[in-house]
């Protein structure tokens, strides 16, 4: 298990922070600007996370005869027992002192590949506000976990049952629900499902609100 690498107050300075609750790992998180908070966003709502740590470790590489130090992301763990690192950087930059350190980063991290069992992904600006959608739905949800007790578990078993393989709107399913569970309760639920990875949804495209489809997770049924 990693611990996170303490973070200097010139980085705070320089790069900006974030400190944020995990559900996940149930403990405060300190996250270096805004790339590898949005990192976070993704690890955090991606129910196939088990576990993970932010600043897990620091790789060094010998790059054209200069000493080159990586600090990555994140370690992550998945539910299936894999495992691997990820280090978020911008893509590509019109700065050429920094166009060559991030060059000399992914080199880095590609020669540290070689030689470690467990891997590094490399993921971009591009890659993490490439869905708008998206971005805005992991962020409205993590918040939405963080700040809200786990649903009523009653609650839960009704809604699931009304359900099918085929997609229903959140809306659809507060009026149908109406004179058992109030509407807000219902959403509670179905975001802390979505969160858990216990139902699908359409959350990728459509943002969480009355239009929002979800139906039955095959893969949950059958376990």
């Amino acid at each position: 298990m990693y611990k996170p690498i303490p973070v200097s107050q010139a980085d705070r300075y320089r790069k900006g922070n974030w400190d944020v609750y995990s559900p996940k790992i149930k403990r405060y998180i300190e996250l270096l600007g805004d790339l590898n908070h949005e990192l976070w966003l993704r690890v955090e709502t991606d129910s196939k996370v088990e576990s993970f740590c932010e600043r897990p470790i620091q790789i060094r590489e010998n790059i054209d005869r200069i000493v080159v130090d990586v600090t990555l992301s994140m370690w992550v763990k998945y539910t299936d027992g894999s495992e691997k690192f990820l280090y978020a950087q911008i893509a590509s930059s019109c700065n050429p002192h920094i166009a060559k350190k991030l060059q000399q980063n992914q080199l880095v991290v590609e020669e540290w590949n070689k030689k470690q069992q467990t891997q590094c992904q490399i993921i971009t600006d591009e890659e993490l506000r490439s869905n708008p959608t998206h971005l805005s739905n992991m962020k409205l949800l993590t918040s939405f976990v963080a700040n809200h007790i786990s649903p009523i578990e009653t609650d839960a078993k009704i809604i699931k049952k009304s359900f099918s393989q085929n997609p229903t709107s959140l809306l659809s399913i507060q009026q149908s629900l109406s004179n058992k569970i109030p509407a807000n309760r219902v959403t509670e639920s179905i975001c802390w499902m979505i969160y858990k990875g216990e139902i699908r949804s359409n959350w990728e495209q459509c943002p969480i609100g009355p239009k929002l489809e979800v139906w039955v997770n095959a893969e949950e049924e059958n376990n």
